[in-house]
């Protein structure tokens, strides 16, 4: 067996559904309508950064792509209108000591005893482009990445190696179904305004996250608010609506012991006031990727209080009406105007 087969066969093993190889020639973005869309610039950086893999790590001969289907997992019912699966998943930049990170743990032990020098892709590689020339994935029109005959709810991983594997063939970049548009038409922020056009900055997780992280203004606009809905982190609205995603959302059986455990002691009042622990043992081990501070969840929890239209918190944002930070005061007033208490 060569070692390409024995990297993709390990792969399989470790429970990744698909694995491919690129080469580390330039990665060019995957659409016209993402050459001419203007992000903010530290998402312009991050994207010329991560399109030459060549630079990122000296001697680098090809890249490894593997994707993990994190739609096996069975997700509680009273997480999933808050938190999208990819975090409630935990395999987005898995944490220490967690089946992710153990997975991706026994990957590289594995390199290691083939002899195989390697960098992983950080956060920082395309992996998108990456995966599309490697043969793993295609786009769906939402730009999530999907798997054949998985769909769209996968993680990527993508490791630089110091061996030349044979490049698989690039998928097409898309396959959805003609005249699909289920995705547009489900965005509740109308953030994707077309196909494969996604203006990032009326996305909910910009609002309910990445703002945040990024040192914007820390308040959610008052027009983007209401159709945020109850979502605290994340959204998975267009990929809920897509043909391609159905079988994946009847597929969760696995059981998590810490979704398991966090869907006990999970609800909108804790969340909205972060007892001793709460953010410890039930929002940091999910909601870690973009921002470690609980005054933003808080924030979120407001929205998500005002927007579920149900008067019985009206106690509880009241009880944080002198809550030391303002970020978390003004978004408990509006949702208190907002639910007819102020």
């Amino acid at each position: 067996m060569s070692l390409d087969e024995r990297i993709k066969a390990k792969a399989a093993e470790l429970g990744f559904c698909k694995a491919g190889f690129t080469t580390v020639d330039d990665l060019p973005r995957v659409s016209e309508l993402a050459r001419t869309r203007e992000y903010p610039g530290f998402f312009q950086d991050m994207i010329e950064k991560g399109s030459h893999p060549s630079r990122l790590m000296e001697g680098a001969r090809s890249v490894i792509v593997l994707a993990y289907d994190y739609s096996e997992l069975r997700y509680p019912e009273n997480l999933l209108p808050y938190v999208a699966r990819t975090y409630l998943s935990h395999s987005y930049l898995p944490l220490p000591d967690t089946p992710a990170r153990d997975r991706l743990d026994a990957f590289e032990a594995f390199l290691a005893d083939e002899s195989v020098a390697f960098e992983p892709d950080c956060n920082i590689l395309m992996m998108r482009p990456a995966g599309l020339r490697a043969g793993v994935i295609t786009f769906g029109r939402n730009n999530f990445a999907y798997v054949d005959d998985v769909g769209s709810f996968v993680i990527l991983y993508g490791y630089l190696v110091d061996v030349e594997l044979v490049p698989d063939e690039p998928s097409p970049d898309c396959v959805c179904p003609p005249g699909c548009h289920a995705c547009v038409d489900a965005c509740p922020t109308g953030a994707l305004a077309r196909e494969f056009d996604l203006e990032l900055e009326k996305c909910i997780l910009w609002d309910n996250a990445i703002r945040y992280r990024r040192g914007f203004n820390r308040n959610v606009p008052e027009e983007h608010r209401g159709a945020i809905g109850v979502r605290v982190h994340g959204c998975d609205a267009c990929q809920e609506a897509c043909p391609r995603n159905q079988r994946a959302l009847a597929n969760g059986t696995v059981v998590d012991p810490v979704l398991e455990r966090i869907a006990g002691e999970f609800n909108l009042e804790n969340l909205l006031h972060m007892p001793d622990g709460f953010y410890e043992n039930c929002v940091h081990p999910i909601m870690y990727n973009y921002v470690n501070d609980p005054v933003a969840f808080q924030r979120n929890e407001a929205v998500a209080m005002a927007n579920s239209g149900d008067a019985r918190y009206i106690p509880h944002l009241q009880a944080e009406l002198n809550h030391p930070d303002e970020v978390v005061r003004s978004h408990v007033r509006w949702a208190l105007d907002k639910l007819g208490a102020l």
